[in-house]
């Protein structure tokens, strides 16, 4: 049975922060180079991007002889449909020593699928790996090794919106004083001189 983590994600506007994120899963030494800059695993980042469509969401260890399963057709959600959770789920069962579906097989319940991108703004402090983001439809799979040659790829992580600022208070406040300081030139220059004016083998 899949246990669910205390992963609490509170939205704000168009992006979320995560209160906490478990997962019992752990990666084999030799595939540290899936761990994102801040040395998270891809079972820990799967987590926190999973979390955001449920109220929590944990990444549980895989027991010998399992690997995650897509999500179910009651349980489709676009935080599950999308190839970035695909390549994620199936790194993390790779690096425990587990296999992983193929993509057609992760995605068959899903209504509709994101390729090459995560649908929902990434919350903060979760760094997205480069690699999570490469093609696995050519091939209905995700490909280890070109994972691997491509572990220094840019992440992706939250971007805070962009600042609403109005110029147009400034622009009347610069047009007042500079009609003021026209009125005193005027009646202090002569007038000829005045200026113009963001699972394993169980469903969950």
């Amino acid at each position: 049975m899949v246990t669910r983590s205390l992963l609490m994600v509170v939205a704000f506007g168009s992006f979320c922060i995560i209160r906490a994120q478990t997962t019992d899963a752990s990666c084999l030494p030799f595939y540290q180079w899936m761990a994102n800059s801040h040395k998270k695993s891809p079972c820990e980042v799967a987590s926190a991007l999973l979390g955001i469509c449920a109220d929590s969401y944990n990444v549980a260890a895989l027991p010998p002889n399992t690997h995650y399963l897509g999500p179910t057709l009651k349980l489709a959600n676009p935080c599950q449909c999308n190839t970035v959770a695909y390549s994620l789920m199936s790194a993390c069962g790779s690096c425990q020593g587990r296999t992983f579906d193929s993509w057609s097989t992760w995605s068959a319940n899903c209504a509709s699928v994101s390729v090459n991108s995560f649908p929902e703004p990434i919350p903060t402090s979760v760094y997205v790996p480069g690699w999570a983001y490469l093609d696995v439809k050519t091939n209905d799979t995700f490909n280890e090794l070109l994972a691997k040659q491509n572990a220094n790829t840019t992440e992706s992580t939250f971007i805070p919106p962009p600042t609403s600022t109005s110029t147009k208070p400034t622009i009347l406040l610069l047009l007042s004083k500079t009609l003021q300081i026209r009125r005193v030139t005027r009646a202090q220059m002569p007038s000829s001189e005045a200026l113009s004016g963001v699972w394993w083998d169980y469903p969950y």
